[in-house]
């Protein structure tokens, strides 16, 4: 790096961060990796300036939860089987939610995930990726009817009081309320002061 005329170490290099949305992507990262993921978010951001445009397109969603679909489906059927021997909705429920909760860790690896379905005014698994510790919210539905519009609405009302701002909602067997198509890309903007 150079600077005027004097060349300085990377380690030397401070920087003034201003923009409030930009301090509280800081304020995200975990001391202990702070370094490493701001030298990749500077890289990737070279990259996307230069070379990218950013659009959630549905097909590279699609592309990348194509093996989970694929389990969601497979248990869809294992579900059919075993759901007219299970007695309560809540037994179905935890079987449900315990097998997508085994199929994310068999596909995200390096990610965690829990369990926190009992948990109140929650969802059903919080992840966490890898090199971050900003929550992803999972919920699940196994309805044998239409997920109403009344249950995405208290999952947005979960994801802004948990202050998470990546979700996730899938409905096992049924289709969503004003969703059409499997996978529906939406975005709830959260106003930064």
């Amino acid at each position: 790096m150079v600077k005027g005329k004097t060349k300085i170490k990377p380690e030397e290099i401070h920087v003034k961060i201003k923009d409030p949305r930009a301090i509280a992507i800081i304020k995200r990262i975990p001391e202990e990796k702070f370094d490493e993921i701001i030298e990749r978010y500077i890289i990737l951001g070279d990259a996307v300036v230069s070379y990218a445009s950013i659009i959630p397109a549905k097909e590279t969603i699609e592309t990348f939860f194509a093996p989970l679909k694929t389990d969601i489906d497979t248990i869809r059927q294992q579900l059919k089987l075993i759901v007219p021997t299970i007695v309560t909705p809540t037994k179905k429920g935890e079987i449900t939610v315990e097998s997508i909760f085994k199929s994310y860790e068999e596909h995200f690896m390096d990610d965690t995930f829990e369990d926190i379905s009992a948990t109140s005014k929650y969802t059903d698994i919080k992840a966490t990726p890898a090199g971050s510790n900003q929550e992803v919210l999972i919920e699940i539905k196994d309805y044998s009817y239409t997920v109403p519009t009344q249950e995405v609405e208290k999952f947005w009302r979960d994801m802004e009081t948990r202050d998470a701002r990546y979700g996730i909602f899938v409905s096992m067997r049924t289709g969503i309320a004003k969703i059409s198509g499997d996978i529906k890309v939406d975005t709830c903007l959260h106003t930064i002061l």
